[in-house]
């Protein structure tokens, strides 16, 4: 376009196939070049515009009504209507760089600002960001992100300990929001470079031509679509090389999270060919690449184009299926293109994948197999109402079948000494369990919102624990060792399922340096509905009705649910408190949850006798005991004094602590297990929870208080420590104590080493200072208190 400004690099990249933004070039990108020339193409976009339009009017409309008879009037109008368009074609195309370069510029900008935001925000979470974009710990900017990873799965290396808390999950995450943005601002720079390219290749041979692009939308439309064709015409070739593969992958790394490229490529293939191309490009990608990660790009970019194809507008709040605004989409073109495309998942998903020599003879997978292989892959999150109805759908299809996920696609693999005598069920058979893992790990406002007993997915939570009549899930293996049940045994995803659904965060999941957690009324319902669901196994038997043994009890069949039982409690720890003490715990988190109070004790004591609950409940109890402490002397609260509230901050907590020591000593002593390291909590489960606690009662909580609360750092320091001290005296308690229940040296380390320090930390940090006599005094009433409290707590399941 030698006519008109040159387009030009003026931004520093992206004219070259080898160049590539990165986060320095951005984070010091000079945009004024690039609005310079934004504000040349107005310019040039608004005289064309009018110089169109005189055409138009004075030579087109002037020759209409020239009154011009006869052959030569007839070719200079069609010689002028053609002159006219050129001068249409040339403001139409003027638009159209115009556009693509204020979107650039727009983009670029974004990028920027939102790269220099996350420089910032990073020190908040602890962690530094280098010019280049690599990060480290804020605190030791000498060590870098592969290092720190290796302190992590290398504990005894030197001064692993030494980053505080959390550190390393920020910097994941800040590494992680790194590339997303420079993806983001790479994908724009190509989009806009081509776009450019082409409209100056269509004008080579002829210039005023017409332009290929309306605009700039229609430009970016128009190059997806032809990424989106290249892709499936490659998807189509039977023989892959290592070049198609990386073309593909670049394809799916630019376009994969785009509605329009997911939804074309994964209906022009067809969904069961989009299933059996994920296998065997997998399959070619580890041939040919084996020692890269080719295979891995490739699937996790599959499986966001099949989560992105499968994404629905609004939200579950806004248009659950089911729904009129639900309804009334589904009759839109794109709500018919997605009806064609779930029911073509669904179809798919319930048979085995057939193609010539992609799944081998003796591969008994389905389509849900590998489209669950994908989902999990993803880099987008599950769809939650996509979500809520696959799940829904895949519930009735075992409602009709209940042994339809019985066959043996996933055969568990026999041990050193053949099979074991235990069910050789292999949870991947149950597709419904995988679906709900995908959903608690990539999504829990999804599962909440399935769950929710005053939502679209009442009646769930029974159908997975049992209603009151223990009517509930019915599933078989179909190998003869699993008896068939009420309630089958439960999975790895419902379990995850349940704990992301009640407590709003993926498994183990925890919140960044600074960041708050907050139950929704959801989650509130749902926590509620599992809790008070399985308390009732602790009902007394009548002339109308016997109890059998509790479903989470030892053996039985929902023991494997205390993990996420126990990150429940821990999750909700001063509701806890509350309900098994009976005082009225600061501080106040809204909303509250409503537990049965009647049977918390046996319950919790069954959860207890699982490690990972123990620890995490142990965790959470001691944390939440430094907050309340805090707050019953340095808050400001009516009808209550320092005192009252003290006595009930250490009833509460020596009532859990004496519950989880007996529960903990208990399952050791019948397990018959030594107390060694294999059952002591993780440095990352402590620092897990301690974090978690804070981050969802600190600023709640402590804002009463008016001096402030705890140093954080401080806090986080001397909790952690005496949470590992529990540890160590809960598991040293001799076997020969279990049978008196007498836990002296654990009940000396919560009041010494707990409460105590707790009672010390606040009052260090009471404005006025207090009195020694007055610190005395809170000491005495603390220490007295959580021994009567701790030994309380520690026979309540077994009175003496």
């Amino acid at each position: 376009m030698d006519w008109l400004p040159d387009p030009g690099d003026y931004f520093g990249f992206g004219r070259s196939s080898s160049a590539e933004p990165t986060f320095a070039g951005l984070t010091q990108l000079d945009l004024g070049a690039l609005g310079a020339l934004v504000e040349r193409w107005e310019t040039v976009r608004t005289d064309m515009e009018e110089m169109s339009v005189t055409a138009e009017h004075d030579m087109v409309g002037g020759a209409a009504h020239a009154g011009w008879r006869g052959e030569n009037a007839t070719v200079t109008r069609d010689f002028l209507g053609v002159t006219a368009d050129r001068f249409r074609f040339a403001h139409e195309r003027a638009h159209t760089v115009h556009g693509l370069l204020q979107t650039l510029h727009d983009d670029l900008t974004g990028v920027r600002r939102e790269l220099l935001q996350l420089k910032a925000t990073a020190l908040e979470r602890g962690v530094y960001i280098d010019p280049e974009g690599a990060v480290h710990p804020a605190e030791h900017r000498e060590l870098t992100l592969e290092g720190v990873r290796l302190r992590q799965f290398m504990p005894t290396v030197p001064f692993a300990e030494e980053l505080p808390p959390g550190t390393y999950e920020a910097m994941v995450a800040t590494d992680e929001d790194i590339r997303r943005v420079v993806d983001r601002a790479a994908e724009a720079d190509r989009l806009a470079a081509r776009a450019l390219q082409r409209l100056a290749d269509e004008d080579a041979g002829e210039q005023f031509a017409r332009s290929p692009y309306p605009s700039a939308d229609a430009a970016h439309a128009a190059l997806i679509r032809e990424d989106a064709t290249a892709f499936v015409e490659l998807a189509q070739d039977d023989e892959l090389s290592a070049t198609d593969l990386r073309r593909m992958s670049r394809y799916l790394e630019d376009h994969a999270d785009d509605p329009r490229f997911a939804a074309f490529v994964v209906d022009e293939i067809g969904m069961a060919e989009y299933l059996l191309l994920a296998d065997r490009t997998d399959r070619a990608a580890t041939e040919l690449n084996s020692a890269g990660g080719l295979a891995g790009d490739l699937r996790a970019g599959l499986g966001t184009a099949l989560s992105t194809s499968l994404g629905v507008p609004g939200d579950m709040s806004t248009a659950p299926p089911g729904s009129p605004a639900y309804a009334q989409w589904l009759q839109t073109g794109e709500g018919r293109d997605y009806t064609r495309r779930y029911e073509a998942f669904i179809d798919a998903g319930g048979s085995r994948l057939h193609g010539e020599a992609w799944l081998a003879d003796d591969d008994r997978r389905i389509g849900f197999d590998v489209a669950l292989d994908l989902l999990e892959a993803s880099d987008v999150p599950v769809d939650d109402q996509f979500f809520f109805e696959a799940t829904r759908d895949l519930i009735a299809l075992e409602r009709d079948n209940p042994d339809i996920w019985s066959h043996d696609r996933f055969p568990a693999q026999p041990g050193d000494e053949g099979y074991p005598m235990v069910d050789p069920w292999d949870a991947r058979n149950d597709v419904v369990d995988r679906m709900l893992g995908v959903g608690a790990h990539s999504n829990p406002e999804a599962v909440t919102a399935f769950f929710d007993p005053a939502g679209p997915g009442a009646g769930h939570l029974e159908y997975f624990l049992g209603d009151e009549n223990g009517a509930g899930r019915r599933l078989d293996s179909g190998d003869g060792l699993r008896d068939i049940i009420s309630v089958p045994s439960p999975g790895p995803g419902l379990a995850a399922a349940l704990e992301a659904a009640a407590t709003g965060l993926p498994p183990g999941g925890v919140p960044l340096p600074g960041e708050t957690h907050q139950h929704t009324e959801a989650n509130v319902r749902v926590a509620e509905g599992i809790w008070n669901n399985l308390s009732r196994d602790y009902e007394p038997s009548t002339e109308l009705r016997e109890n059998g043994p509790a479903r989470i009890g030892d053996g039985q069949v929902m023991e494997s649910l205390r993990p996420a039982l126990g990150a429940i409690a821990a999750d909700y720890i001063p509701d806890i408190q509350q309900k098994l003490s009976g005082q009225h715990i600061f501080p106040y988190q809204e909303p509250r949850a409503d537990f049965d109070d009647e049977h918390m004790a046996s319950m919790l004591h069954d959860i207890g006798r699982d490690p990972d609950a123990y620890s995490a409940i142990t965790a959470a109890n001691n944390t939440f005991t430094y907050i309340a402490t805090d707050l019953a002397i340095n808050g400001e609260m009516e009808h209550s004094s320092p005192e009252q509230r003290l006595r009930a901050a250490a009833t509460a907590s020596g009532n859990v602590a004496g519950l989880m020591t007996d529960a903990r000593v208990e399952s050791i002593s019948d397990s018959h297990l030594a107390a060694d390291a294999a059952h002591n909590a993780t440095v990352d489960q402590v620092e897990g929870w301690t974090n978690r606690v804070l981050a969802s009662t600190l600023d709640a909580g402590l804002e009463g208080i008016r001096y402030g609360g705890p140093a954080l750092v401080q806090l986080r320091e001397v909790a952690t420590e005496s949470i590992f001290g529990t540890f160590r005296e809960d598991n040293q308690v001799a076997a020969e104590h279990q049978a008196t229940r007498e836990y002296e040296s654990s009940l000396i380390h919560h009041r010494e080493n707990v409460v105590r320090d707790a009672v010390k930390q606040a009052t260090e940090n009471a404005r006025p200072a207090l009195s020694d006599e007055q610190i005395v005094i809170f000491e005495n009433i603390t220490t007295g208190q959580v021994e009567e409290s701790f030994n309380d707590g520690s026979n309540r399941v077994h009175p003496n």
